[in-house]
């Protein structure tokens, strides 16, 4: 098996030996996938192939995301890129968790989340950049995030 090691001066370069040497740079991993809801309307149907997506809720009204089927190792990241009362629904599966928000002024409030299936950000007090992260152990859908204000479960 051949060396690999890559330099900053010369690239990736092959030569006699074995194992793999990184000069003057760090290893990381593949860019993010980007899932982007635009326009009026916007939805998508995650799937397992979406799994380490941000997903970008934006549109000119509220988007709707579905979470695809619960597999372990699956997970997603929702943020808000417009202000609007965004719906995640967990497809199938429920959702438990909790999420931080601000109660849209300046105490924070913790909020559980337990078998629900449906999470839609505050109807008025929603604000860009408003996140949750979902992962699944295959079983249920874990939710994590902040956000302006309370969200509403269902």
């Amino acid at each position: 098996m051949p060396q690999v090691k890559y330099t900053i001066g010369k690239g990736l370069v092959q030569s006699g030996g074995g194992g793999f040497s990184l000069q003057g740079n760090s290893l990381m991993g593949a860019p993010a996938k980007i899932v982007s809801l635009t326009g009026a309307g916007a939805t998508a149907t995650l799937t397992s192939e979406d799994t380490g997506a941000i997903v970008k809720m934006g549109g000119s009204n509220a988007s709707t995301v579905t979470l695809p089927a619960v597999a372990a190792g699956l997970s997603f990241r929702f943020v808000a890129t417009t202000a609007y009362a965004h719906v995640i629904t967990g497809g199938g599966a429920v959702m438990q968790g909790g999420y931080h928000h601000n109660t849209n002024a300046a105490t924070v409030a913790r909020v559980a989340i337990a078998n629900k299936t449906t999470l839609t950000l505050h109807s008025s007090n929603f604000k860009i950049g408003d996140t949750l992260e979902c992962w699944s152990d295959g079983t249920n859908w874990y939710v994590s995030g902040i956000v302006n204000d309370i969200i509403t479960q269902a």
